[in-house]
């Protein structure tokens, strides 16, 4: 195998892996369907190491390791998008197991998964509403229904402008671009 071909196989892997635990999918869940994918596709080994906000792959062939870092930032709420990131690297992973997929088709399915979330202007108020539904249920009067309306949208609000800065919560900001990727080391085998 090619340098550049375990070069793409690596930033194929961490861009999905990465993907699959922005929108919330289980850590086991990315560690197997990674190593899957990477044996499917010819790799010797795959390792990967996930914390809460960052994770790190190496990939081994022939004694040649290449290692790379991704940073894993939260996005938007949307359920129906949840379900789509999560099964659809499944079911290229399936494909490529049996040898209908190779890379190019694996790359160009990856790239076809597009992230959406509901605008702004629409998720605070639902936020609102059902923490103030909540609040109607657990025998809240309508005072403190509209006061859980109104601190619960107030702080949906917030997170979201938070996230959109890319802000840590000391408050200090992550410049966007800063992402580690690409970033390639040697091992010995």
């Amino acid at each position: 195998m090619y340098a550049d071909t375990q070069n793409e196989i690596t930033r194929q892997g961490v861009g999905v892996a990465q993907l699959l635990l922005v929108y919330g999918a289980d850590s086991e869940l990315v560690e197997e369907f990674r190593q899957r994918l990477g044996y499917a596709l010819a790799l010797t080994s795959v390792e990967i190491s996930i914390s809460s906000n960052s994770l790190v792959l190496t990939s081994l062939v022939h004694g040649r390791c290449i290692t790379t870092t991704r940073r894993i930032r939260g996005h938007g709420i949307n359920m129906n998008m949840t379900m789509t990131i999560i099964c659809e690297p499944q079911r290229i992973c399936l494909l490529t197991e049996r040898g209908i997929y190779g890379l190019n088709q694996v790359r160009e399915r990856f790239s076809r998964i597009q992230s959406r979330t509901y605008p702004k202007r629409y998720l605070v108020p639902m936020i609102g509403l059902s923490c103030a539904s909540f609040c109607h249920l657990f025998a809240g009067d309508l005072t403190a229904s509209i006061l859980t309306f109104c601190a619960s949208s107030v702080a949906m609000f917030v997170r979201l402008s938070i996230a959109k800065h890319h802000l840590n919560i000391s408050g200090s900001q992550i410049p966007p671009g800063d992402n580690n990727e690409n970033r390639h080391d040697s091992c010995d085998g």
